[in-house]
């Protein structure tokens, strides 16, 4: 039997609802270990961790070393605690009732010798969701089991992104070493990417909804879709799809977004950046 251990990479949550969300696979874990990235320690889900029905392992620094860093640590202890795969987990995402113990069952199921990553589907509006694992190119850190014996081959995740695409590199990274990468597309993940503003189409004039980020997100992923455009050895023809697609989304940004200045000022930044090869953590943020 696989031992499972989860982490959750936290910063400035909404406790109440963190703690709702973590309570819907916690149980089925043999450890869980927390690394927040906040300033100040979260004392309520400091103190509440023993109702999460699991070992916790509570980290705070009062640094914010992104996600990539973070990733690496829990990698490193799951492995020291004996485990074999490693579930990775938003603070604001969470599963269907039932959903990840049937998640587990389709996971018990599935031959996993040369998988990397198991994921999940977070966009079934886009992804039809159907009873047949599906081999993809990447897929999103939340809601991914990734295979400890294979990261061991695959490498550490590139701390250089700090946060955005750090999922899809390492995918990449593992494509590349003819390792899969599989969905579940049953298997639904509650899960927001970015935030929802409704924006007029300057086509037909109709209101529609857009996904926005914050402009410190727009930076990283300006910066970083470059640097695996550009300094990814034999990227994979698809993903380069991929990543020009969302650079192509940023334009809803630009069009739509309250901070306008700033997002345009962020998208020359996180270019100027990687033209430069200053990676790692913005200084400023």
């Amino acid at each position: 039997m696989e031992r499972i251990a989860g982490i959750v990479i936290l910063y400035n949550p909404d406790e109440q609802q963190t703690f709702q969300n973590i309570s819907t696979y916690s149980k089925y874990l043999d450890k869980l270990y927390l690394f927040d990235n906040s300033k100040k320690e979260n004392a309520f889900l400091k103190e509440n961790a023993e109702k999460f029905n699991t070992k916790v392992i509570y980290t705070h620094d009062g640094e914010n070393k992104g996600i990539a860093s973070r990733l690496n640590h829990a990698t490193d202890l799951a492995m020291d605690d004996g485990f074999t795969w490693l579930l990775t987990m938003d603070q604001d995402s969470s599963f269907e009732e039932c959903g990840f113990a049937k998640y587990l069952e389709y996971f018990a199921n599935y031959k996993k010798e040369d998988v990397a990553v198991f994921g999940v589907n977070f966009l079934k509006d886009i992804f039809p969701v159907t009873d047949i694992p599906v081999q993809v190119l990447s897929t999103i850190t939340s809601g991914s089991l990734v295979n400890l014996n294979l990261h061991k081959i695959i490498g550490k995740y590139n701390e250089d992104l700090f946060i955005d695409l750090v999922d899809a590199e390492y995918c990449y990274r593992a494509d590349a070493l003819n390792y899969k990468i599989i969905q579940f597309r049953n298997i639904i993940l509650i899960h927001h990417i970015g935030y929802i503003q409704y924006g007029r189409s300057l086509k037909n004039f109709k209101l529609t909804p857009r996904v926005l980020h914050s402009p410190i997100r727009i930076y990283y992923i300006v910066r970083n879709s470059f640097y695996l455009l550009y300094r990814f050895p034999n990227l994979p023809e698809g993903a380069k799809k991929e990543i020009k697609t969302t650079l192509s989304l940023l334009k809803n940004n630009i069009i739509y977004h309250k901070e306008r200045f700033q997002v345009i000022k962020n998208i020359i930044k996180g270019y100027i950046d990687f033209k430069k090869n200053k990676m790692g953590k913005l200084q400023s943020s």
